[in-house]
């Protein structure tokens, strides 16, 4: 039980860290939106930010043209 919650842990942790590598902060940004979505009304901007490795201006200016070209 122990071992296979830690292996689940560690491949959550490495396909965080593949996903920092790979996608773009608009990506990150999507899929963010998209698996956790209730993180986005319930957590403050500049820790969104931080999670998704861009300052909090990058953020806003992400958000903005999302809502562009929808």
């Amino acid at each position: 039980m122990i071992l296979e919650v830690s292996a689940e842990r560690q491949l959550h942790y490495m396909r965080e860290f593949v996903s920092f590598i790979r996608n773009t902060p608009e990506e990150r940004h999507l899929n963010l939106l998209k698996e956790k979505p209730q993180i986005i009304k319930r957590v403050p901007l500049h820790f969104i930010a931080s999670y998704l490795g861009v300052s909090r201006v990058h953020l806003s200016r992400i958000k903005n043209a999302l809502v562009r070209k929808n």
